[in-house]
C-alpha cells in the first residue's frame, strides 16, 4: 500500500539518505538554480516542506514545497516531485488529498507547481502559464 507522509522538520536528517537521491533526480529538470544541498538547508531552516511516499518501509517518492506569500493570497508551491522510477507519480495521486489538506489548514488559496502542459492535462489541473527563460 502506498502512503504519502508529511515529514516534520526535526525528522528530515534521519531519512535524508533515502530522500536525497529522489530530490536530486527531480532537480535534474531545473536549470541549476537549486541543488539537493540547498533543499536540505531550506528544509532544516523550515522554509521548505517535505512529504515522502512510502511503500512498506521504503521511501519511493519525495515532494518538496514552499509557502509563497503573494500580496493577496498564499500558495503552496511544489518545487520538486521525484519518484524512484522517475515516472510513476500517479501512484501517489490518491494520497494527494493530504497535501491539499495541509494547504487548506495553512490558509493557502491554491497549490501550484511548474509543469509542462501535458502533465497538467494528466493531473487534471488548470494550465495557467509556462515559464520561459533566456540565458544571457
Amino acid at each position: 500500500m502506498n502512503e504519502l507522509q508529511y515529514v516534520p522538520h526535526n525528522y528530515v536528517l534521519k531519512i535524508w539518505g533515502e530522500v536525497e537521491p529522489l530530490v536530486t533526480k527531480a532537480l535534474k529538470h531545473n536549470d541549476g538554480e537549486l541543488l539537493s544541498d540547498d533543499v536540505l538547508k531550506l528544509l532544516l531552516e523550515k522554509k521548505y516542506i517535505l512529504w515522502v511516499g512510502v511503500q512498506g518501509k521504503k521511501i519511493l517518492m519525495a515532494a518538496v514545497a514552499e509557502m509563497i506569500e503573494y500580496p493577496r493570497k498564499r500558495a503552496l508551491n511544489i518545487i520538486t516531485w521525484g519518484t524512484k522510477s522517475g515516472y510513476d507519480y500517479e501512484l501517489w495521486m490518491e494520497e494527494f488529498y493530504k497535501i491539499e489538506h495541509f494547504a487548506k489548514v495553512n490558509e493557502c488559496s491554491f497549490i501550484e507547481a511548474g509543469a509542462r502542459k501535458g502533465l497538467a492535462k494528466k493531473l487534471n489541473w488548470e494550465f495557467c502559464y509556462s515559464v520561459v527563460r533566456k540565458h544571457i
